[in-house]
Formats: structure tokens, sequence, C-alpha cells
């Protein structure tokens, strides 16, 4: 059995019918576990640390919106949906996937302490005010090297951080299909000191197959990084990053395949942020 350990709610309401269509889409695809991980920025609570950013003064409009459009649910609504339907049985963990603010590590650390959740997941999806993975228009003028190297040593600072027990699709910043130019030496320095410090931090890092349905068009991570992990001894959760019950286990089966082709024989699932190894049953991976 297998557990995908990265879904979002946010495109319906926070309800109970609304969760149990992901946990039927589960059960129905032989998925024995599910994580919900809701974004940070759809609870009011996490505006103020998205506060350094100045996303309101973006130079770009649909950022802008985006913004203003965002942070309207109670993080409490939230929780208290995820912790009754466990109770209740059903097959699910309370998580949240937050972005990594430097700066706003000390906020984060207070805000989550006071909830009971059994992961967070970090992930780098903003350089500064801008975010590498809204819309391929807004990399033009972009120097690709410059981004890469960017977002690698933000991702090495989030790991460094301490605040996360899963980094997510950790080489997002290929979503548009954008790849290192002149300067790959520099990059693959920067990779390779960012799984170092996730490394030492203890965390795992997501094999995700949101990639498979992005322009980047293969898994995050891609076959180096994932291999240059299982040599450093980082354990692993599988994702497909669903927005929508259609979406949960998205091809986690060839996930699975593929973690076990770069070198691991094990997946990682949390229960009150502590991890527990899972040997990959063969029938399920073959």
């Amino acid at each position: 059995m297998l557990a995908d350990y990265h879904i979002h709610l946010e495109r319906g309401p926070l309800t109970r019918e609304w969760l149990l269509r992901f946990v039927d889409m589960a059960r129905a695809r032989g998925i024995s576990e599910i994580g919900i991980s809701e974004h940070g920025t759809r609870f009011r609570e996490f505006k103020a640390l998205m506060a350094p950013l100045k996303l309101e003064n973006s130079p770009f409009s649909h950022i802008r919106q985006w913004y203003s459009n965002d942070f309207k649910d109670a993080l409490e609504d939230y929780v208290r949906l995820i912790v009754e339907a466990k109770a209740l049985g059903a097959p699910v963990k309370l998580a949240l996937e937050v972005d990594y603010i430097p700066g706003a590590e000390d906020a984060l650390r207070e805000l989550i302490a006071g909830y009971p959740f059994d992961y967070i997941i970090g992930s780098v999806h903003f350089l500064g005010d801008w975010p590498v993975d809204f819309f391929p228009q807004d990399w033009a003028g972009r120097d690709v090297d410059e981004v890469y190297l960017e977002y690698f040593s933000t991702l090495a600072q989030a790991a460094r951080s301490g605040l996360f027990d899963v980094m997510a699709h950790p080489d997002l910043v290929k979503l548009f299909g954008h790849m290192p130019g002149h300067r790959h030496e520099d990059v693959n320095a920067a990779v390779s000191e960012c799984i170092r410090q996730v490394a030492m931090s203890g965390a795992a890092v997501e094999v995700s197959t949101a990639g498979l349905r992005r322009p980047a068009g293969e898994m995050y991570p891609a076959p180096a990084f994932l291999k240059a992990c299982a040599r450093a001894g980082i354990p692993i959760t599988l994702a497909s990053d669903a927005h929508v019950p259609e979406e949960v286990g998205f091809k986690l089966g060839e996930a699975a395949r593929y973690a076990r082709e770069c070198g691991y024989r094990s997946f990682t699932t949390f229960e009150g942020r502590k991890a527990r190894s899972n040997v990959f049953d063969e029938e399920t991976i073959t």
C-alpha cells in the first residue's frame, strides 16, 4: 500500500463532504493514507508571515490579485475538519504546505506549535516577491542560472531552519522547462549543498508526480537529484500534489517504482511529527 502525502482542498470548501471525495478516491485507487496539506496562504493567520514580500505592491497584476483574494479562511476550521475526520476513522493526516519566507522563521514556528499537525511541508515558491511557478511569462528577461542558484540556496536555507518535516517538489524551479546554461557547475554545486543541508536537517524530500502534469514533463525531483538524496540517506514521501479528487494518487505507483530505481526501498509516513519508515510493497509497485 502507498500513501499520498501532498493533497490540497483549496478548490472547494472546508467541509466533510468535500474532504470525503478525496478519501473515496484514495480508497478506490488503493491508497492507504492521504496527507491533507493545505497551503498556508489559504488562511488569514499566515498573511502576516508573507508581509515582508510586499506582494500588494507587486509589479505583476495577477500576483496582486492572488494576494488580495487569498488568506480568507480560519486555520482553526481546517484543523478541526481534519481532526474530526481522523477521529471518525478516515485515513487522513493533518499537514500544511508552508512557503519558506526568510526572516519569518520564528513567527512560523510559533504559529504551527499551537496545532496537532502530523507533518509540515516546506516549499520554495517565492524568490523575493517573485513566484517562480505562477506564470511562464514572468520569466522573461531573467537569468536562468541566477534563478537556479537563488532557488537552491533558498531551499537549503529552508531545510537549515529545522521547521519542516518534508521538502516539497525540490526542483520546482524546472516547472516551465527552463534549464541551467553556462554556469552548470555552479548550479550543480548549489544543488549538492542543498542536498547536504536537507540531509543534516533530517527532513524528507517528496517524490512528486505533479511534474508529469506540468511543462517539465518529469517527476520532482530529477533522477540525479533523487539518487544523490538516496546516497545521502534522505528519506522520501510520495506525493501527487492533488488539487481535485481526480488527481489523488496520480501515478503514485510509478513514483514508487521511480524511487526504487533511484535507490530507495522504503517511504516515510508521519504521525504527530514522528516519522515512520514503510518498506515498499512489491505487489504495489510491480
